[in-house]
């Protein structure tokens, strides 16, 4: 479930949000992953 959500919003972002917009927002949600330990896998798969 969290991965397809996670692609589910990447691809929503993509699609709809300025990218500014969809770099604020995944910016924080990376973060929130970092807490985690998971979200060094994510950011680097962006690039």
């Amino acid at each position: 479930m969290g991965v397809f959500m996670l692609f589910y919003n990447v691809v929503v972002t993509n699609v709809y949000k300025s990218k500014e917009e969809w770099e604020i927002e995944n910016g924080i949600y990376i973060t929130k992953l970092d807490n985690l330990g998971q979200g060094k896998n994510i950011a680097s798969n962006q690039k």
